[in-house]
Parts: structure tokens; sequence; C-alpha cells
């Protein structure tokens, strides 16, 4: 103690010093943000009288963009800014109520001031969507991305594309959506105290905000859903929608999908004022509104009554009741007394042709009409994990028929009748229509380029980290040749399916090839995620699949390490591990050495005298 005590007392001393700087750290008021300050009035095109007030959004600290709706003009956007404030914009003095003609689109300028080091901000516009500001009356959203559940009141206005005032009300906003709650990119609900008419959708008490967030092409809901509404079958089929440039409290929030609730839809369909409920399939409990009341059809998916909200047991029970009765018509020759064939079989081909990673078990909504006695699918709902989308899963390919492994279809499929009303629907209206999207495509991407460009600013991380197998337009064209040699030249096919699971705990999406294919076409463990060190195995006699083999028929397989790559693996894992316990190991070792030599050095009793 003697001899080291010095050094204690240095280390303690250090010690405090560090917690009383951490203690005053703590207490600091967080520094404002000058660019707070500042924000810019647009006035809209066709409505010069209006403006609505955008504020600055910084990206990285030191940079800040200006996001202006597709309708503003420089000319007519307005700096706002306190008079005691002296800001200048590449080296121009800003004034309240400046215009900003004097600055171009995506151009960086250095903002300058008294008191804070240079910033970096730049004007971007998006491009023929129309624009929602949602302002809260406590001018905060953070309650309402924080929990789903939590309502703020607003007033909300719209603007179309090209400046004119649609509409303004009072409104509350919430949160809402299952998977997609999840992304740091938020889903909304609208509920109106009066029935809205927005953009020219009807009527609605309800509305939706689909932020689009597992879909960096921004096309695929709005694409499927304009398609569906093509081959609609009756009223309420599909939802209303349209793009808009959503504004919370002022602040740009990013380009989302306006669509009226897939409940509103339905009610158009009631047009003969009969009773219909509509109920929801879905393959995971946490899906589901009420789990105690909702239906367990199969091991895996549940049935639940969505409107009206609020359902009687014996509601449930006669639901209940008639599911049972259907699911045992299936293999029966009376199994059509039970549905409409032709809204069943349209369903069907929304979602086989655009490879609805959830079709047939997840957001499946049907209307039951008790009184006749009929079950009809729709409406259509939720098609953001479509077209070669990899978001959710590690693989899926352009040639699968998923559909017909879900529930319902797969016995559907089998009957005679379904498959030929499906085969010739597709050949005689929908493959034209298909034809005519794949060659729309590339300008449907173009008229939203800048939408999305905007988009991609705000919300840099989604971009990053969303995943598509191929452009949606490549992977529509070969999808749809796939379908047209199978249904329309019946081309023999071979299944090949994975009696395994993805990374990610996903059930692998089965694989079509042509009869005498190579197996070279069938893709190995490592292309869908699995590992390098695994191969395929047939299941049929537990040999190891040749991809150099033909295929000549329907086959199952599973993956497994390779005999010769146990042994590596393991020592890879085992160098792994050693590679972070040495260093421990090593500290722990010295210290016993340094402790050793410290205690013989200082060992009571120890003589110092000469001999």
């Amino acid at each position: 103690m003697k001899k080291n005590g010095w050094l204690i007392l240095l280390t303690i001393g250090l010690g405090l010093v560090f917690v009383f700087f951490l203690y005053l750290e703590q207490r600091a008021e967080p520094e404002e943000d000058p660019v707070s300050f500042l924000s810019f009035r647009v006035s809209a095109g066709e409505t010069p009288e209006r403006s609505e007030e955008i504020v600055c959004w910084n990206r990285d600290g030191d940079r800040y963009y200006v996001f202006l709706p597709s309708y503003a003009d420089l000319d007519r956007t307005e700096i706002q800014l306190p008079a005691s404030l002296d800001y200048r914009l590449d080296g121009v003095q800003l004034t309240q109520g400046m215009d900003c003609s004097s600055f171009s689109l995506n151009t960086d300028y250095e903002l300058t001031g008294d008191g804070f080091s240079p910033r970096i901000l730049q004007f971007v516009q998006s491009a023929n969507a129309a624009a929602m500001y949602v302002d809260t009356f406590s001018r905060n959203m953070e309650r309402v991305n924080a929990d789903k559940s939590h309502k703020e009141r607003a007033v909300t206005t719209v603007y179309t594309a090209d400046g004119h005032l649609d509409y303004q009300g009072y409104n509350d906003i919430r949160g809402r959506g299952n998977s997609s709650w999840n992304y740091e990119k938020k889903p909304y609900n609208l509920y109106f105290y009066e029935p809205a008419s927005l953009l020219e959708m009807g009527e609605a008490m309800e509305w939706v905000l689909i932020a689009n967030a597992s879909d960096n092409t921004h096309l695929r809901n709005k694409l499927i859903y304009d398609f569906a509404d093509s081959v609609s079958p009756h009223p309420g089929w599909v939802p209303e929608n349209e793009y808009v440039d959503l504004y919370l409290d002022g602040e740009y929030a990013g380009l989302y999908l306006l669509c009226e609730r897939k409940e509103n839809a339905a009610d158009r369909f009631k047009e003969k004022k009969v009773e219909y409920v509509t109920i929801c399939l879905n393959n995971y409990v946490t899906k589901l509104d009420d789990p105690d009341t909702a239906l367990k059809l199969d091991d895996t998916i549940f049935a639940e009554i969505v409107e009206p909200s609020i359902s009687t047991d014996a509601k449930y029970k006669r639901l209940k009741a008639y599911l049972q009765e259907f699911m045992d018509a299936l293999p029966e020759e009376n199994w059509m007394d039970y549905i409409d064939l032709d809204t069943f079989a349209r369903k069907y081909l929304i979602e086989e042709i655009f490879a609805n990673i959830d079709g047939g078990e997840a957001s499946q909504y049907y209307y039951w009409d008790e009184s006749a006695k009929k079950l009809y699918a729709g409406p259509c709902w939720d098609y953001d994990m479509t077209l070669g989308d990899a978001t959710w899963v590690d693989w899926i390919s352009p040639y699968n028929l998923k559909m017909q492994g879900t529930i319902w279809y797969r016995d559907l499929w089998k009957q005679e009748g379904f498959a030929e009303y499906v085969q010739n629907l597709y050949d005689t209206e929908f493959l034209p229509l298909l034809d005519r999207m794949i060659d729309d495509l590339p300008a449907a991407a173009e008229k939203i380029e800048k939408a999305v460009y905007a988009d991609q600013i705000r919300w840099p991380v989604l971009y990053e980290n969303s995943k598509d197998l191929m452009p949606i337009g490549r992977f529509l064209s070969e999808r749809v040749g796939f379908l047209n040699s199978l249904w329309i030249d019946h081309k023999e096919y071979c299944e090949v399916s994975f009696a395994s699971q993805g990374p990610r705990g996903f059930p692998i999406v089965s694989l079509y090839v042509p009869l005498n294919s190579p197996g070279t076409l069938v893709p190995r463990p490592e292309d869908m995620g699995i590992g390098e060190e695994y191969i395929w195995y047939r299941l049929d006699n537990d040999e190891p699949f040749d991809h150099h083999s033909v295929i000549t028929g329907d086959l199952t397989l599973y993956n497994k390490m390779e005999p010769a790559a146990e042994g590596p693996a393991g020592s890879f894992i085992s160098l792994k591990l050693l590679a972070m316990i040495i260093p421990v190991i090593s500290f722990l070792f010295l210290t016993a050495i340094l402790l050793i030599i410290d205690y013989r050095r200082n060992k009571p009793g120890r003589s110092h005298g000469h001999a």
C-alpha cells in the first residue's frame, strides 16, 4: 500500500473527475438546432392564396433538405425566419418573406449564420403525387410513432399534384399494420370526423396511409390494385388508392399510398343491401385482432370476422359451421354450392400471377353472404411482397405455383371445373391486360421517379436493406411466360419441392422446371442463403442430388451438411471461439502473473537485509 498508494490515489482521482464531467454532460441542455428557426411557406399553384409551411429535414448532422411538393414553385416559396437572425444561403442574405427564386433544385448550398458552423441545404422536389399535410394539435408525432394504439387529433389538408385544394378537415391519426409497423417509416390510419372525399376516390370515414417501406420501387401495391380493378368482378373488390407526399406537422414523411380501408371497399359490394360479413385469413396469431375468437382452420391458418367490428358468439358459431361444411365439401361434387366461382378464380389469379408471398395465407379477405350461404373471395389487399420482393424470404423464382399449396385452393385446383375456369379466364381476359401492363411498366416507374427519389433521401436505410431478386418488369415477363407455357401451351413441368426452411424460418417456395430439364436449373442451398457447407439430398432415397442429372419427375429435396465439410465447419467454429477466448485467457493469465510477482515482492516477513 505504501509503495503503490500514489497510483491508487491517482486512479481514484481520475475516476472522480470522469464522473464529474459525465454529470455535467447529463445536466447540460442540448444545443438548439439553428436551422430549426428556418422554414419555408409554399403557395399552391392553382390556389395562390393558400400556403403550407414546410420545415427542413436534417440528415447526418450538417446536411439539410427542403422537400417540396409536386406543385411547388421556388418563385412562390417564401423564407420564414425571425428578423433578429442573420442567416445567409450561398452568400445570399435571407429575410422574412423573401422568395427562393435565386436558388435551384438538387443543388448544395452553404447555410451560414452567427453562432453556428456552416451547414449544407438542398431543395428537392417531388412530381406527379398529391400532397397531404397532417398537422396535429400537439405538434408532436412521437407518441404516435412509439405506440401504434395512440391517437392524435389533427387537421388534414390535401392538394392535388397540380396544387388544387382537394380537402381540409378534422381527423385523428394513429399507427397501423403488423410487420409493416416494425419499419422506421410508419404506416398510419386516418379517422375523419365526417365522411371525407379525397382525390376523387369517394367518401369514407377512415383512410389508410401505406408506407411501402419494404418496396423500394413503390410500384407493387399501386400496379396490382390498378390491374385488379381492371378485372374486378363487382364494386368494392379493389380499394381506391392514390400516391401522396405526406407532411406531418410540416416535416416531410415520405411517399405514401393513400387507400380507402378494405372494409370501406367491402361496403360498396353490399349493393343489394344484404348483410355481408367480411372475414380475414392469417397464418400468424400476432396478425389477429382477437386471437381468442379467431377460428383455427388448419395447423397454421386462422379466420376472424373483421366487419362488422362487433360480432356475436352466435355469428362466429354459424361462420365456423359454414366453413367446416365448405371444407368437407371440397373433395366432393357439391363444392361449388358454397363459393362464388368467379371471385375465387379471379382472386386466385391475382395472387398467383403476381407471386404474392402472403397469397392464400395472410391478409386474405372474403365476403360471406350468410343468407345465400355463399363465400366470395375479396377484396384484394396488401401486395408489397410480390413480383420477386425478397424482403421476408431468401429466395423466390418466377417459376412456381405457390397458391396451389394453400388452404382451400389446394383442394379447389384438384377440381376439374375450377382449374378449367381459371385457365380460360387467364387466357381470354387477364393475358391481354398483362401484356399491356408489362409494356407500360417503364412509364409507370418514370412517372413517380422524382417522388421515389425524395423518399429515398428521407429513408436511406430502407433502400439499403431492401432486396429485389430481379427488376419487377423482368420478373413479371418471365412469370407470364411460365404461366403461358403451363396453362395455354400445356407444357409438362416437374415440381421440385424443398423440405427445408430458409435461414429466417420461412418455407422455401417450390420450383417448376420443364420435364427432362438438367438439374443445373435447381439452385444450390448457398444460392438461397442456407450456407456453402450444405448440399441437397433427395427425400425419396436420401442420396445427394446430382445437379448434372436429368429431372424426369417431381422430387423433394432437403439440405444437409456435406460429410467432408463437417470437420472443417467444426474447426471453423472452434477457431472462431478460440479467437474470442484466447485474448481473455491471455489477459487473465498475465494479470495472475503480475499479482503473484507483486505478492512475492511485498510478502510479509521477507528479509531485505544483507547476509
